[in-house]
């Protein structure tokens, strides 16, 4: 009887220690061509960059305090109008964004992840549209 007791304990418990554990805020996440997700969340004044395959561990994870990454929310640029956060690694950075051409006859926002090493471009990672959640505003 007293074993039915703790697995019944168990059962009903894990979830809520499980969700509890997770108590981050998703604020911008989306696929690639190449099935990797981008997620943006944050919890408790940090921030948190993750890429990689869904349902294993991330291939780069950076969290920061809000006050270490650099966020530009509504920035001008030309037809642009984007909002970013970018995140430092040593020599590289990481910046999430959303662009769209704001005088373009059909408005299509570009989203993705813009990799440079020493202000030097490496790569630009597209998100699928479709798979697109969140938004980067929320990080205001």
């Amino acid at each position: 009887m007293m074993r039915i007791f703790f697995v019944l304990a168990f059962v009903v418990c894990f979830p809520l220690v499980v969700n509890g554990s997770e108590s981050h805020t998703l604020v911008f996440m989306c696929e690639t061509k190449n099935n990797k997700n981008i997620e943006v969340y944050k919890d408790r004044g940090m921030v948190t960059y993750s890429f990689g395959r869904s349902g294993y561990p991330p291939e780069l994870k950076l969290t920061r305090s809000m006050a270490d990454v650099e966020i530009a929310i509504g920035s001008v640029s030309g037809n642009e109008l984007s909002n970013s956060i970018t995140f430092s690694n040593g020599a590289y950075t990481y910046g999430v964004m959303t662009k769209i051409n704001r005088v373009a006859a059909t408005q299509e926002p570009k989203h993705g992840v813009l990799v440079k090493k020493k202000s030097k471009y490496l790569t630009y990672i597209a998100c699928i549209p479709e798979t697109v959640q969140g938004s980067l505003l929320d990080l205001e």
